[in-house]
């Protein structure tokens, strides 16, 4: 389990946070919004940020900031 310090909610909003960043950029590049890229760059590029924050998941475990959203959102 990644994260077992977490609790669950925590741990759902990274999950989904996660999710969003690695959408984002596939969408933005496959739809060539920011800059025409590769696939083969792209890839790199969904690696590059799921390891960044794959390095900083014990940041994470301590951040207070990774918490649930505000009601409403």
């Amino acid at each position: 389990m990644l994260l077992p310090g977490l609790d669950d909610e925590r741990r759902r909003v990274l999950a989904r946070t996660l999710f969003c960043a690695v959408h984002g950029v596939v969408a933005l590049g496959l739809e060539e919004k920011l800059v025409s890229l590769p696939l083969s760059d792209l890839r790199q590029q969904v690696v590059a940020i799921v390891r960044a924050i794959a390095r900083g998941r014990n940041e994470l475990s301590d951040d207070a900031s990774v918490s649930a959203p505000l009601s409403g959102n």
